[in-house]
């Protein structure tokens, strides 16, 4: 397990989705960041999905919205792409600054 902290901003509007749990159906909440790397202007992509969550949550994760997430991070890579794709299972969540108008 790779713990993770990350700041950035949303990508596109969050997605909510249902899943299946012992105790029937449960929601979640699925949204990108995209955040620079120090000292530089190259941007990692995160997927994000934040279980237990409803579409009152995702009506604010909106596009360029900064947010900071923390949790657990997986990274897989996609031999037919050869790309690496990094997703974060969302443990703590907050806004950060607002969006320039």
């Amino acid at each position: 397990m790779i713990k993770c902290f990350a700041s950035g901003r949303v990508v596109n509007d969050a997605k909510v989705f249902t899943y299946n749990t012992s105790n029937g159906q449960n929601t979640g909440v699925n949204f990108t960041i995209a955040s620079n790397r120090q000292n530089s202007d190259d941007a990692v992509f995160i997927d994000c999905t934040y279980f237990n969550r409803d579409e009152n949550l995702a009506s604010y994760i909106k596009q360029g919205n900064q947010v900071i997430v923390s949790g657990d991070l997986s990274i897989r890579y996609d031999q037919q792409s050869n790309r690496n794709y990094v997703s974060l299972i969302v443990n703590d969540f907050e806004f950060g600054a607002k969006k320039n108008s």
